[in-house]
């Protein structure tokens, strides 16, 4: 009886196949803070501090928000500092499927530094891959502060929740920045935001 014997380019796209595959798992569990620290070289992230003199317009000062009328963190009002923003929209992945990522802003209130904002901008570019993604069975549907939106897993092994607020044309994901988990009571400043802020 005569061995079949496997080739070393069937071999070499079988492993290859395998890597791709692990690196797509992978990637989906990283948490939202480590995925885009990690990635942020890469995809030459613009990073804008507060006292950066580089700066685009419409950034608030270093010592309150005040963004341009109609900007997606308007509603942040002037209790809030701004620590630092990137621009992410060179990024080739996206922590939502549907959606491509377009900038990220972290923020604190100025008299309590221990409660404080990752805020995450994404761009809509397939609404119904963003609805199945959104209809998974580890994604709740839920209120926060009278707005609808959903608390996504982050993927991180310490557990806690991401807060999605869809528009027609983007989405808002805003992540605890001292936290792993979702507070189940929100600071008054907090429900502020979600409730009043734009989400186009």
């Amino acid at each position: 009886m005569q061995k079949k014997i496997i080739s070393p380019t069937v071999l070499l796209l079988v492993l290859g196949l395998v890597l791709v595959a692990a690196a797509a798992m992978v990637l989906r569990f990283v948490p939202l803070r480590t995925r885009y620290a990690a990635t942020g070289a890469a995809a030459r992230t613009v990073t804008y501090s507060a006292t950066s003199s580089a700066a685009p317009s419409g950034l608030p000062e270093s010592t309150s928000a005040h963004f341009t009328s109609g900007d997606a963190l308007v509603g942040l009002g002037p209790n809030w500092t701004f620590i630092r923003q990137q621009d992410q929209t060179s990024m080739n992945m996206s922590y939502i499927d549907g959606t491509a990522p377009l900038r990220e802003s972290v923020v604190q209130l100025i008299n309590n530094p221990k409660i404080g904002l990752i805020i995450e901008e994404s761009r809509i570019v397939d609404r119904k891959m963003l609805d199945k993604a959104l209809a998974a069975k580890d994604v709740t549907k839920t209120e926060v502060a009278t707005r609808s939106g959903y608390l996504v897993p982050m993927g991180s092994l310490d557990g806690g929740n991401s807060f999605v607020l869809t528009g027609s044309s983007t989405i808002l994901i805003l992540e605890d920045a001292n936290a792993a988990l979702w507070p189940e009571k929100l600071d008054a400043e907090t429900a502020m935001y979600v409730r009043t802020v734009n989400v186009p």
